[in-house]
């Protein structure tokens, strides 16, 4: 039968107010041929989106295919001098593939290809913040280790991700240029009652004049240099 797993989010990061979200994943297995699954992620409120994808098994090995379509939609706050001036909202919709290897339960690779349009509006006119709206492609490639005993509120294990693409034309860039980021979250408990979390993210692309980009600032718990 299918699955559906429910979230409920609580966003306070803006410091101003509480923003209320709702969200879930559908999963469907062995439909139609045994080995494959269909994952349809989909949320309201902070950030709107609806993401699936087809997991396909080659011949019941570890190697894969997945087809995949998404849409998002992020609302955030720009700020002048530490005070909000602005609100802003970016929405993104694409397709993808990608061709990978799972080697095993927790662990994998992949290697794709993404077509998307982006666009970007602000209440307030900024030369900070400059309207992009066009088309995108970029090579990307993956690496993801789920070493975790829960998605929401681990207490022991490692989650490591490693995100590269190479940019070969977006709006906001007259060049191409490479982006490369990497997340990792370790979780250990200390003692009966308390769990000690660590996470660590870091980004790089190429120096110059460049609007498009896929990092944020200001999120709390994080330091950016």
């Amino acid at each position: 039968p299918p699955f559906l797993n429910t979230v409920v989010e609580l966003d306070g990061a803006s410091g101003q107010d509480i923003q209320f979200g709702v969200g879930g994943r559908l999963t469907l297995l062995d439909k139609p041929a045994p080995g494959t699954e269909f994952r349809a992620d989909f949320g309201l409120g902070p950030r709107d989106y609806l993401n699936a994808e087809y997991f396909y098994r080659v011949r019941a090995s570890k190697f894969f295919l997945a087809p995949r379509a998404f849409l998002t939609q992020r609302n955030f706050n720009l700020f002048l001098d530490r005070d909000t001036y602005s609100r802003a909202d970016a929405t993104e919709a694409g397709i993808g593939l990608d061709a990978g290897y799972a080697a095993g339960r927790f662990s994998e690779f992949r290697l794709g290809y993404q077509l998307s349009r982006i666009s970007n509006s602000a209440a307030a006119v900024s030369p900070n913040f400059p309207r992009l709206k066009g088309a995108t492609s970029r090579l990307r490639a993956r690496y993801i280790h789920e070493g975790q005993d829960s998605p929401v509120l681990p207490t022991r294990g490692l989650r490591a991700a490693v995100h590269a693409q190479w940019i070969f034309s977006a709006p906001g860039t007259s060049n191409q240029l490479p982006i490369v980021d990497l997340d990792l979250r370790w979780a250990a408990r200390l003692g009966a009652s308390y769990v000690f979390q660590a996470n660590l993210a870091a980004g790089a692309s190429t120096p110059g004049a460049n609007f498009f980009s896929p990092f944020f600032l200001g999120e709390i718990g994080r330091a950016h240099v």
